[in-house]
């Protein structure tokens, strides 16, 4: 019987890049990106089109010399409230970028919806709807990124639950639950990767569950091995943990637990031998 496989997703490229005196060159985006597609990543997060200059250097790079592994996904979020997918700088710096996979980040926080957004759950829920198929609809890979979910499951779960079939009706290949703020334990991430994974049989569509952690309780690493053991089959996150605030969930750490300790099979099998070497190159 063959062993179960993870998906490795890297986000050192733009989550990463949020972290504490770090700060990428163009030049040093493209030797990352090449070095994650070398080891056999199987996505590398390239940016956030339209956000920076260097980040549109990066896509326009590997347009002309695409990697040869990995998928390049491109990062942007769903349409602004009351607007219309066609006219939303975003969406449009998304499909300039080149990148076949978009990561669309959207709100499943109902309090997150109200007060940051300022909108109604029922207009966000259209703003996922929306944005989702209008990626799909252009021919692209679409992974969804539920942001707050486990905030908004322990405030909200039906709700919560709700966002992410509406992304997998409408065309998401992936539902990745995000523990944005850093804040839940292993016991509230599994407790939500298993109601997605539920929610999503009794829809009886194609869609898979990933999981997207940050550190700010130290719990990002085992957060996102206690996901996988629930049931989600992507994890996200960055070389040597680097992100926002405390930090995303280090792949090379959350990779060698997967495979050496678990039994899982997650890049190919000479790649964690290497390990040592992308820690020190993306440090550098």
């Amino acid at each position: 019987m063959s062993k179960r496989r993870i998906v490795v997703y890297d986000t050192t490229l733009r989550d990463g890049a949020q972290g504490p005196a770090v700060s990428f060159s163009a030049s040093d985006k493209v030797r990352i990106a090449r070095a994650l597609d070398d080891l056999g990543f199987d996505y590398v997060e390239g940016g956030f089109p339209g956000s920076n200059p260097k980040d549109e250097e990066l896509f326009a790079a590997l347009d002309k010399q695409p990697l040869t592994h990995a998928r390049l996904a491109a990062f942007g979020a769903t349409r602004r409230a009351n607007g219309r997918c066609e006219d939303d700088a975003n969406l449009t710096a998304l499909q300039k970028s080149g990148a076949p996979v978009w990561t669309l980040v959207g709100k499943s926080d109902s309090w997150q919806v109200g007060t940051v957004l300022q909108t109604t759950t029922i207009e966000n829920l259209a703003m996922v709807e929306e944005s989702v198929a209008y990626g799909v609809g252009l021919g692209h890979e679409l992974i969804f990124d539920a942001e707050h979910f486990f905030d908004g499951f322990a405030r909200d779960s039906e709700y919560a639950v709700e966002v992410c079939l509406t992304a997998a009706r409408a065309g998401a290949k992936w539902v990745v639950l995000c523990d944005t703020n850093g804040g839940s334990l292993p016991s509230e991430i599994r407790q939500g990767v298993e109601a997605v994974r539920r929610a999503l049989d009794d829809l009886d569509v194609p869609v898979r569950v990933g999981i997207h952690t940050h550190n700010d309780c130290e719990l990002a690493v085992a957060n996102t091995l206690e996901g996988v053991m629930a049931g989600a089959d992507m994890v996200q996150g960055t070389v040597n943990g680097y992100g926002e605030r405390c930090g995303n969930a280090n792949l090379v750490s959350v990779v060698a637990n997967l495979v050496l300790k678990l039994g899982l099979e997650a890049l190919p099998s000479a790649s964690i031998v290497r390990f040592t070497e992308l820690s020190r190159t993306v440090a550098e």
